[in-house]
C-alpha cells in the first residue's frame, strides 16, 4: 500500500495509541487478577460493538456470552448492581453497557438482550447522534473503525425496551491527552 508519508505517520501513531491503550488495559487486568475478591460478585461488562467493524465482538460469542450469563448469573441494571450490597447475593451478579452509542450495539446487541430479558446501560456520544443519519466513526477521534452511530430514533428505542441512555461525552474526547480548560 503506497500511501504519503503523512497518512503513515498518522496510520503509526494511531496504531501506537491503541497499543499503549491495550497494553494499559491489560496491566489493569493482571492487577485485578489479584485483588481478593468476595464470595459475592460484582461485574460491569464493557461492550463498544457487536457483529460491527474488525473490533466488534462477534455476534456468535456475544449470544454464547449471554447464553452463559444466563444460566450463571444474575444480570441487573447498572444503577441496580452499584446500590446492592456486596453480601446481599452469594452468587454472581452483572451489569452489561455499551459505549460510544454504534449502530450495531441497537440492530445486534438489543435483540439477543432483549431474548434473555436482560437490562442493559448504553453511553453515548451525543455529538455523533444525528436525526436522520448514521454518522461514520473516525478512528483519528478514537472510535472503533468501519462502525456507524444510531440515530436519535434508536436510541430512544433503546430507552423504550428498558435500556438506561448515558453520557460520553459530546464528542469523542481523550480527557487524559485535553488541556486543563477543557477537562
Amino acid at each position: 500500500m503506497n500511501r504519503k508519508p503523512a497518512e503513515r505517520g498518522m496510520a503509526e501513531m494511531d496504531e501506537l495509541h491503541r497499543s499503549t491503550s491495550l497494553r494499559w488495559k491489560r496491566r489493569l487486568g493482571s492487577i485485578w487478577r489479584v485483588l481478593p475478591m468476595s464470595k459475592a460478585g460484582h461485574v460491569i461488562l464493557i461492550y463498544h460493538s457487536v457483529n460491527g467493524g474488525p473490533l466488534s465482538i462477534a455476534i456468535d460469542k456475544f449470544s454464547a456470552q449471554m447464553a452463559w450469563l444466563a444460566k450463571n448469573a444474575e444480570v441487573v441494571s447498572l444503577d441496580s448492581l452499584l446500590s446492592l450490597e456486596r453480601e446481599a447475593y452469594p452468587g454472581l451478579r452483572v451489569a452489561i453497557t455499551f459505549d460510544d452509542g454504534y449502530r450495531s450495539v441497537h440492530d445486534a446487541a438489543a435483540p439477543v438482550l432483549a431474548k434473555h430479558k436482560f437490562p442493559a446501560t448504553v453511553y453515548i456520544n451525543s455529538g455523533h447522534i444525528h436525526d436522520t443519519r448514521h454518522e461514520h466513526s473516525d478512528t483519528l477521534q478514537g472510535h472503533y473503525p468501519d462502525e456507524t452511530f444510531m440515530t436519535w430514533s434508536e436510541v430512544n428505542h433503546l430507552q423504550g425496551q428498558g435500556w438506561s441512555i448515558g453520557s460520553h461525552g459530546v464528542e469523542h474526547l481523550d480527557l487524559t491527552a485535553q488541556p486543563e480548560a477543557v477537562v
